[in-house]
């Protein structure tokens, strides 16, 4: 399991990398809990995507959540203006 969120502090565009094993999705959710957007979903193994956030994405702390069959991992990131 692998989970890299980064440049953070980020402004307009965040890369993610993962891996992992069987069906996984990267999910972005906001400091309520919230799911802000599914970035990937059902992917079978390791790869890459960008989450550029929509302009009503308020500057704040995301937390990025890479989950599979049995496990998940949460990277912490911040979105400045």
């Amino acid at each position: 399991m692998l989970l890299e969120a980064g440049p953070t502090p980020f402004r307009d565009a965040l890369a993610i990398r993962y891996a992992g094993s069987g069906p996984l999705s990267v999910e972005v959710f906001d400091v309520r809990g919230a799911r802000v957007e599914r970035v990937v979903e059902g992917a079978t193994s390791a790869g890459s995507a960008t989450w550029q956030p929509a302009g009503t994405v308020a500057p704040g702390i995301y937390f990025v959540r890479l989950a599979g069959r049995g496990f998940e991992v949460v990277r912490r990131v911040a979105r400045v203006r």
